[in-house]
């Protein structure tokens, strides 16, 4: 996956508006998720760390978009950030 697709899902996932995450948000996002144990990378865990660190978390909304394909993404991710 691509860091592009990846801050496409995370926009959607946590409504976050256009051009973020930037590429210092996502760092700070990894570099805190990676601080957490496996068992603890709920939804709510990674919701909270993107607030912590993009401005204007749930402030946009994407409507309409069929999501099945970023949840695949962000699955994905969880997996690939466990190992």
């Amino acid at each position: 996956m691509s860091i592009s697709r990846f801050k496409t899902a995370l926009q959607i996932k946590f409504g976050l508006p256009p051009g973020h995450p930037t590429n210092e948000e996502l760092n700070k996002i990894f570099t805190d998720i990676n601080r957490i144990p496996l068992s603890s990378r709920t939804e709510a865990a990674w919701g909270q760390i993107v607030e912590k660190h993009v401005a204007g978390f749930r402030t946009y909304k994407y409507a309409g978009l069929d999501m099945s394909d970023l949840n695949v993404m962000y699955s994905q991710i969880i997996n690939l950030l466990g190992k």
